[in-house]
């Protein structure tokens, strides 16, 4: 005969074995997704418009530092511990997005030269290298207050026939408020910011003399709508 304690056990575990049975794991929150959108074009011809008379620049996928290649947006705490933000992520991995960049800001710096993805083109005049030795932003005493957002920049154009040009621009700033949204948003428009100004260097490096060959008159030392570079390096 059942003893009426194990009866009142036996009712008080089932519903608990039950429940533990149903109990199911809470979803993770998907990250928020962030991009790096390239300054809007000005009224010069589009890339096909422009192809029968532009340069051909290959731009390759940028090297970039160390914790930097990855789809998560870094920052860095007493100016030497690498991070990165919770519940975020850049919609592909960082290396990927600045190409993109470099390749749809090109003619902002350099009008007369049509851009490529480096895996897209063969037999370019030019071919853009550049190393990204920081993208982040910079937390020195606590994450209370708004950070310091860094961008750095080398770039190295390689031409036929002589030695490549090497230009280091860097920009940073105080983002305007200690939010994500803040943050990503200081990144692009520091990255335009270096970019434009490592392309302007470039074209006045290159000089007059820069002209395809085969389409006189056009040459890589002037800026937007043909406008001349001189006095606008960007240092």
């Amino acid at each position: 005969m059942r003893s009426p304690m194990l009866g009142a056990l036996a009712a008080l575990l089932i519903p608990l074995l039950f429940a533990g049975c149903l109990s199911l794991p809470e979803p993770e929150e998907a990250p928020a997704l962030y991009r790096l959108n390239a300054p809007p074009p000005d009224d010069r011809p589009s890339g096909e418009e422009r192809a029968g008379e532009s340069a051909m620049m290959a731009v390759e996928v940028p090297r970039v530092a160390p914790g930097l290649g990855t789809d998560r947006i870094a920052l860095i705490r007493d100016e030497r511990r690498i991070d990165y933000f919770a519940g975020a992520r850049w919609v592909r991995p960082l290396p990927e997005l600045l190409q993109d960049f470099f390749v749809e800001s090109l003619g902002h710096g350099l009008p007369e030269v049509q851009g490529a993805r480096s895996g897209e083109v063969r037999g370019a005049e030019y071919r853009l290298r550049v190393v990204v030795r920081d993208f982040q932003a910079v937390y020195p005493e606590g994450m209370d207050g708004p950070p310091r957002v860094r961008v750095t920049l080398e770039g190295s154009l390689e031409r036929p026939e002589a030695e490549a040009i090497r230009i280091r621009r860097t920009r940073d700033r105080v983002a305007p408020a200690n939010r994500l949204e803040a943050v990503v948003g200081t990144l692009e428009e520091l990255l335009a910011d270096a970019y434009g100004a490592l392309l302007r260097s470039l074209a006045e490096e290159l000089g007059p003399g820069a002209a395809k060959e085969g389409h006189a008159g056009t040459s890589l030392a002037r800026g937007p709508h043909g406008t001349p570079l001189a006095g606008q390096g960007g240092r």
